[in-house]
């Protein structure tokens, strides 16, 4: 991996300087592929997109799509994060200040976008992993949500069902890849397995389809890792 410049990004509300990392090059030795879509890899790091204003004064949620390499090495600001669980919550309530007009396409695709993340937020929060076997299948799951409240369980069941509906239109392979991931989230495995049998191209997403189909088979509704295949 080649390190990029750092990024200068000004708040859309307040002016305020904040910045973000960049890659010039990397790869994806030994990354982690999961089955609600989430990849990690070591050697190409994700920066964050969606982003909250570190201004005491100001705290909007905003895009991170206007940046520019920082001119002056000796800039004062803070860097960009990932938004927490609370705080994805909040910007899918409140909005994203550099959003469009609420219910045009690029509004609901922001809010689809948040959701999304908000979801994988919730999937990835505990790295502890586990395998599930029943009978001659298995699969290996993150337990993210073991230890979530009640009330976090309701919210990420929601927030499921939500991202269901918001994609309802979608019929792209990519798009019902996170629809039947979304309903298996929730236990609906019967709806899961009926949106993996649309895949248009099966072989292209193999390793989805079959991990996700395992993980339907063995009841259980945490994030899988993928089993790569040839």
């Amino acid at each position: 991996m080649t390190p990029g410049p750092t990024l200068e990004i000004n708040c859309p509300a307040c002016g305020q300087t904040h910045f973000r990392g960049s890659i010039n090059s990397g790869n994806t030795f030994g990354a982690r592929y999961y089955s609600d879509g989430k990849r990690i890899a070591p050697m190409l790091p994700e920066f964050p997109y969606f982003v909250k204003c570190q201004s005491a004064d100001c705290g909007v949620f905003f895009k991170a799509n206007k940046t520019k390499p920082c001119a002056d090495k000796n800039s004062k600001g803070d860097f960009v994060r990932f938004l927490s669980i609370n705080e994805y919550i909040r910007a899918i309530d409140v909005s994203l200040f550099n959003s469009a007009e609420k219910g045009s396409d690029e509004w609901n695709d922001d809010i689809l976008s948040l959701r999304i993340e908000l979801w994988r937020a919730f999937n990835h929060r505990d790295p502890k992993m586990s395998k599930i076997t029943l009978e001659d299948k298995s699969v290996t799951v993150l337990d993210g949500l073991e230890k979530a409240t009640s009330e976090e369980k309701a919210v990420y069941v929601d927030n499921c069902r939500k991202i269901i509906s918001l994609m309802e239109n979608k019929s792209d392979d990519v798009s019902c890849l996170l629809k039947a991931e979304n309903y298996r989230s929730i236990g609906e495995f019967y709806r899961c397995k009926s949106l993996l049998r649309d895949i248009k191209e099966p072989e292209k997403y193999k390793a989805a389809i079959l991990t996700i189909d395992t993980a339907c088979d063995v009841k259980t509704t945490f994030t899988a890792l993928l089993e790569l295949v040839d």
